[in-house]
């Protein structure tokens, strides 16, 4: 449901107060009373509010019914914040109706009735005035049997007198969707009255009479067809009758007033064929029949209002035959893209589970997980990602219920590195070498064959000991290929032989012994599918150039200083309280080593008194290319700078990288002394 919606409020302006915008917000303000979600409830605001509260512009006017569906919308709005002009222009228009005897006939075409009926009947339970919910029913009586728009031999209703008329191939002709209007009207009308009220007699008659109708002509798939008895004159699935059926059904199941043996497995069916075949994976629903009259063609890219508001109103009928919605709803986040801009090999990404709801005060715990490896805890947490894409799961607990988790994803790409140059033994046609430089995840390189080439030039020889790599379709198959190094790209020597993992579309890491390089060449043999060799990006590691002046002379270049500690002022000296010990802590992390502690391997521990305690976060490794390897610190000290007088702290020598962080307690010694954090992977 929060899918679909999503995707239908990111992707649909709010538009005029029509019919079909109608029909949706009615299904989006029924998720809000069932959910919560606030945005939801907003969004129908903004668009009542766009549009003055008025009906909408129909080109019969207000008389027309199409015009009227707005105002479920504005009825459940108005309950909510009884602001009097939320009901003003329908309770005007219906005033009229309800004085005028002709109107009774208004109702040619069996759409009207979704359009207005629910809307009677919420405005004789809001003014409590059966005045018109007596017009509904002299209305509906009028569509069913004055003009004999309804079939009692087969339970099902023409659209109109037109279609009534039609004989010859594929009649009589009862449309799936209008048929949708009317069994959906029934379930709406329903659920505004009391469960002992005698005006539903006629209503859930209607509706279990149409749902054993509609029974045996259900698909395998799920759904009916735009042709009720005719299923093959269009074959392709139907949405907007299904999920209109559908919820007439499931509401009629939880209200009793159907056999959940029968019509629960009608109900799961077309549910798993929604939410599988017509819902794709960013929330669009297809397989709509555009707006219409009689049965026509969907097809998998149809999409339309009143097909989200039916499959939102269905969906809140699901929620509800599981016992309504759980009491925390976990939102990640969306999926979000970031680039290695600075060359640092990771980007920081600020996770937030501001979207998520909490329905009662229990107190909550947030957590942070990539697979197994705790990032952190908090509703906010900034994590320093590596390269690649990373899955990283929300989740939320509340006392002794289950977790409630929601997942997102981070994709770290490297920026293109504008001073290498690339070529190809040959390319697919659009798919050529450049693609793997142009820092997307969507664009590629593709050549056939084994012993197929693509080699970078690097603007100067420097020394290299991995490469970065992203496979198309590298998380269902794996590429086999060769590494190879050279300097003068005459000569080449085979650094690594090996495969992808295929576990995932983001850059892997390749490691080998580090060697001088000026160039390097993919040897590709195919992948575990085909014999293709494709490459969304390559990433070589360019080192930085670092000014070697010391400004400060104190042996560090400052340049060195700036990007790592964050200043470049001469690292003062300061005594630890209780310690008589002098420390330069802008080796440790910088200027706040406090304030800084959760972005450094190492700082100096708060509230220390006897000695002093060093901090070491030791982040665990994660990412597509760190598969199978792990994080590795020691610790080491030293009383200068100089590189062979570095030795490690005893029983911290060899620590696995978790996210749990560990002090260091540190004997007090004369003198200035360094401390360092070394880390590798293994």
């Amino acid at each position: 449901m929060r899918r679909a919606n999503e995707y239908y409020q990111s992707h649909y302006a709010l538009g005029a107060a029509v019919w079909n915008r109608g029909a949706y917000h009615g299904g989006n303000l029924r998720s809000f009373q069932m959910l919560g979600l606030a945005a939801d409830r907003d969004y129908s605001i903004s668009w009542a509010v766009a549009n003055n509260w008025s009906l909408g512009p129909e080109s019969g006017g207000s008389a027309d019914a199409d015009s009227q569906a707005c105002a479920q919308t504005y009825l459940d709005l108005y309950e909510l914040d009884p602001q009097p002009v939320r009901k003003a222009a329908i309770k005007s228009r219906y005033d009229v109706l309800v004085a005028d005897p002709a109107a009774d006939d208004d109702w040619w075409w069996i759409d009207a009735f979704y359009m207005a009926g629910p809307t009677f009947a919420r405005l004789a339970r809001i003014e409590n005035n059966p005045a018109y919910f007596t017009q509904l029913e002299q209305m509906y009586a009028n569509m069913k049997s004055t003009r004999g728009l309804f079939d009692p031999a087969r339970g099902l209703w023409y659209r109109d007198a037109t279609a009534k008329a039609k004989t010859g191939a594929n009649t009589p002709q009862f449309w799936g969707r209008g048929n949708g209007w009317v069994i959906a009207a029934c379930a709406r009308i329903l659920a505004q009255l009391p469960s002992d009220d005698p005006r539903r007699a006629e209503f859930a008659s209607m509706l279990r009479t149409m749902a054993a109708a509609l029974l045996p002509l259900q698909g395998t798939d799920g759904f009916w067809r735009s042709n009720l008895l005719f299923p093959a004159q269009y074959s392709n699935p139907e949405t907007s009758s299904t999920a209109f059926f559908t919820y007439a059904l499931a509401y009629g199941v939880n209200e009793g007033l159907l056999d959940s043996t029968v019509y629960g497995p009608v109900v799961e069916r077309a549910w798993t064929g929604l939410t599988t075949i017509a819902l794709n994976a960013e929330g669009r629903l297809g397989y709509v029949q555009p707006v219409g009259a009689a049965p026509g063609a969907a097809t998998v890219d149809g999409q339309q209002d009143y097909g989200y508001g039916a499959f939102m109103l269905l969906g809140c009928e699901m929620l509800r035959s599981l016992g309504g919605p759980a009491p925390v709803s976990a939102v990640a986040g969306a999926d979000r893209s970031v680039t290695d801009s600075d060359s640092t090999y990771d980007e920081h990404v600020l996770l937030t589970a501001a979207a998520s709801v909490i329905r009662d005060s229990s107190p909550v715990a947030f957590s942070w997980w990539l697979g197994s490896i705790l990032l952190g805890e908090g509703p906010v947490l900034d994590v320093a990602f590596p390269l690649g894409v990373h899955n990283v799961t929300l989740q939320i607990m509340r006392g002794s219920d289950p977790v409630y988790a929601d997942s997102t994803n981070v994709t770290v790409a490297s920026a293109a590195p504008a001073a290498i140059s690339v070529t190809a033994i040959g390319n697919q046609a659009g798919n050529t070498p450049q693609n793997t430089l142009d820092g997307s995840l969507a664009t590629r390189w593709s050549q056939d064959g084994s012993a197929q080439w693509i080699a970078y030039q690097l603007p100067s020889t420097v020394i290299l000991d991995h490469v970065a790599i992203a496979f198309y379709s590298g998380d269902i198959r794996r590429s086999f290929f060769d590494l190879q190094l050279s300097v003068d790209g005459v000569a080449w020597t085979t650094v690594y032989s090996g495969a992808s993992s295929g576990l995932g579309l983001g850059l892997e890491t390749f490691s080998f012994p580090a060697r001088l390089a000026r160039h390097v060449r993919y040897m590709g043999y195919g992948n575990s599918v085909s014999i293709w060799n494709s490459l969304t990006e390559v990433s070589i590691p360019l080192p930085q150039t670092i000014d070697s002046y010391d400004g400060d002379a104190d042996g560090v270049p400052d340049a060195w200083e700036f990007n790592r500690l964050g200043t470049t002022a001469p690292a003062a000296l300061s005594v630890l309280a209780g310690t008589g010990r002098t420390v330069r802590d802008a080796y440790i992390t910088g200027a706040d080593t406090v304030a800084l502690q959760n972005d450094s391997a190492l700082s100096i521990e708060a509230g220390s008194v006897d000695g002093f305690g060093l901090r070491l976060l030791p982040r665990a490794a994660f990412g597509p290319g760190y598969a199978g390897k792990t994080r590795k610190y020691r610790v080491v000290t030293s009383t200068s700078l100089a590189p062979a007088s570095w030795q490690a702290v005893p029983g911290y020598e060899s620590i696995s990288g978790d996210n749990v962080p560990i002090v260091i307690p540190v004997t007090a010694t004369t003198g200035a002394r360094f401390y360092r954090a070394e880390i590798w992977l293994e």
